[in-house]
């Protein structure tokens, strides 16, 4: 967590993600196969012999398909944990500017 914003009597927490595939994996989505990526897979069908590379750089495809895979959402599990860190994280940021 970090400070996004303060002014007029308010702070604006928040996670910034700078992981642009974080959402793809949250939400599920398509990504384009591009050429860095069979070169990817053969660099690594070389340096493995696993013969999974070599199928991924030769795919006829132009986009691989990402399911759905929630690594996060509202849960009654996580929801106390959330509040306690959210709490913990405001009274650090009300210290330092206080």
């Amino acid at each position: 967590m970090h400070i996004k914003r303060i002014g007029n009597g308010r702070v604006v927490v928040g996670v910034d993600s700078n992981i642009k595939y974080a959402a793809l994996h949250n939400f599920g989505g398509t990504i384009p196969i591009t050429p860095k990526m069979r070169r990817y897979f053969w660099a690594m069908f070389k340096q493995t012999g696993d013969a999974y590379f070599k199928g991924m750089a030769l795919t006829k495809k132009k986009e691989f398909v990402i399911p759905e895979r929630k690594y996060i959402g509202k849960t009654s599990a996580m929801e106390p944990r959330l509040d306690r860190r959210t709490i913990k994280e405001l009274k650090k940021i009300t210290q330092k500017y206080t």
